[in-house]
């Protein structure tokens, strides 16, 4: 399943997001959401869970749990899995930006498309590089 579901059929599609905690896609814990809002037309575009302190705690515990067979990966393969996750944001480019402009309120073609998602995808390929240089 997917962090982000769409409540509406219209392309003005509210849609709902979940937190990624210890590899699923959940609710925060109160069930609180917060909306997100297009500033430019003034409308709801998405919800997000309203994370607090025990949501902080879950997701601390699950990346504490996972940190020692993190740990004992090969630098090589935790580059491969790396690359795979930059190879994932630059297959989603287009649908990535389409969000940060909508959610900021700046135009698809300056803002959002050229600096954010690249800078993204790149600060991924950069870690890929490191890590598999460090073998």
């Amino acid at each position: 399943m997917t962090a982000i579901k769409k409540l509406r059929a219209d392309d003005a599609t509210l849609r709902s997001a979940r937190m990624l905690i210890g590899g699923n896609w959940v609710e925060s814990a109160s069930g609180e959401v917060l909306e997100v809002e297009d500033p430019a037309h003034r409308r709801s575009v998405a919800e997000v869970p309203r994370g607090h302190s025990e949501d902080v705690a879950r997701a601390v515990k699950a990346a504490a749990d996972a940190f020692p067979a993190w740990s004992r990966t090969i630098p090589r393969e935790r580059g491969r899995l790396l690359a795979r996750i930059a190879d994932a944001l630059e297959g989603r480019v287009e649908e990535l930006a389409r969000m940060i402009a909508l959610e900021t309120g700046n135009a698809l073609r300056t803002q959002a498309r050229c600096r954010r998602i690249k800078n993204l995808r790149d600060r991924w390929r950069l870690v890929t590089a490191r890590d598999q240089i460090v073998e």
